[in-house]
């Protein structure tokens, strides 16, 4: 009935956390592995791998992770220690750390953006 190979998968950081549109959290998340989000957080995100904000998502708190998609509604303080894709239905309000940034046409950016060299300057911020 159930394929054992899929149940280790998902013990080793294969899982993804989903929270659907029309769903609302409040509160902290510390996820080791990848967030969907395609509801509604008021809180903060601690990701260690990648979180994907859906088109229908909405975040307002910080989110720290490995790797970001944003698609939705962001405002707040987002610290990437890789790539951060912003995508053009996105729309962002806040301060913003990445090493490597994309920004599709059309996209809302409304933020203050430190770019960083490695992950390892990935906490340095100069004011």
């Amino acid at each position: 009935m159930f394929n054992s190979k899929q149940g280790e998968k998902s013990g080793e950081g294969f899982s993804i956390n989903s929270l659907s549109a029309g769903s609302t959290i409040t509160g902290n998340i510390v996820a080791a592995s990848d967030i969907r989000v395609d509801g509604t957080i008021k809180g903060n995100i601690d990701c260690s791998a990648r979180i994907v904000i859906g088109e229908t998502g909405k975040v307002e708190g910080d989110i720290k992770a490995k790797s970001a998609i944003i698609q939705g509604r962001l405002k707040g303080t987002l610290r990437v220690t890789e790539n951060l894709e912003v995508h053009s239905k996105a729309s962002i309000d806040g301060d913003i750390t990445t090493q490597r940034l994309i920004v599709e046409n059309g996209a809302v950016f409304n933020v203050k953006c430190t770019m960083t060299s490695g992950p390892g300057n990935s906490e340095k911020k100069s004011d």
